[in-house]
């Protein structure tokens, strides 16, 4: 049975989504652990737990090695990626009103504040290109996914911000966040860096973003109360992760997005070399 779905998530989800065998394995960036699950019985996908709780510690924001994981992801041929990430909520830029704590969104484009080089390329990978790490920035979370899904999500589009974290945004930052850069959904490093490298691979990406604290409008929120707030909504982020598998198993549109415009930096790399 070929497996061409990951989803990505933080603790808990995985023994949500089904049954499951751990493995662990190296890339050119590090080791990995991921699950293979089986979803009713009958589906089989990837599951990467970015936090890496699995394994008695917890990874923070700025700890992941994205690269290792993702690079497992495109190694093994994932074609559709699904996660989910814990966010900030702020009302205001882009029409957006009605985002409340328990809230999904799905954004349509990022503003990266860490300015980070997140790419495989590099000495580690041995990928070198002249032209393959320089892709469309266009509809960088997929369109069409985000497209089958959006009935299921109280917000189908908005703009995700990342930062360095683990700390949250001050008042005065979250209120640049706002008015600035338009920003709907405050993140750290988690999505940004993951959607960045789908597309050097080719893979479609999809960000299930989960209000857990509104920074505007509600006190400040600490790791605890956000924690309490993550596992209340998970049941919900379940059946929408659910709903875009059966969907993707069964009869998928056809895909023409900017996702797979361009072959992978993979294929670039390797046609230069023949």
């Amino acid at each position: 049975m070929s497996i061409n779905i990951a989803v990505i998530a933080g603790t808990g989800m995985g023994q949500l989504l089904g049954e499951g065998v751990k493995k662990n394995t190296r890339t050119p960036f590090g080791k990995i652990t991921y699950f293979e699950l089986l979803i009713d019985s009958r589906i089989k996908i990837i599951f990467i737990d970015r936090h890496h709780s699995c394994l008695g510690h917890f990874d923070l924001p700025h700890e992941l090695n994205h690269r290792a994981y993702m690079w497992f992801l495109a190694e093994h041929d994932i074609q559709f990626v699904i996660a989910t990430s814990a966010v900030g909520g702020i009302n205001g830029p882009n029409g957006i009103e009605n985002l409340t704590v328990g809230s999904i969104g799905l954004p349509m484009d990022f503003v990266d504040l860490t300015q980070k080089p997140y790419t495989f390329a590099g000495r580690e990978s041995g990928l070198v290109h002249e032209t393959a790490f320089h892709r469309s920035p266009i509809n960088m979370f997929c369109l069409v996914l985000r497209d089958l899904i959006a009935h299921h999500v109280d917000c189908a589009h908005g703009i995700l911000s990342c930062v360095q974290g683990p700390r949250y945004e001050t008042r005065a930052e979250a209120l640049i966040l706002r008015d600035v850069y338009q920003v709907n959904f405050a993140g750290m490093t988690t999505a940004v860096p993951e959607v960045i490298l789908a597309r050097e691979a080719a893979m479609h990406y999809l960000l299930l973003a989960n209000v857990t604290n509104m920074p505007l409008e509600d006190p400040p929120a600490d790791g605890a109360e956000v924690k309490v707030a993550i596992a209340q909504r998970q049941e919900r982020l379940l059946k929408v992760i659910k709903c875009l598998i059966h969907i993707l198993h069964g009869t998928p549109p056809e895909f023409k997005c900017e996702c797979i415009k361009t072959p992978s930096v993979f294929q670039m790399c390797e046609q230069s070399q023949d």
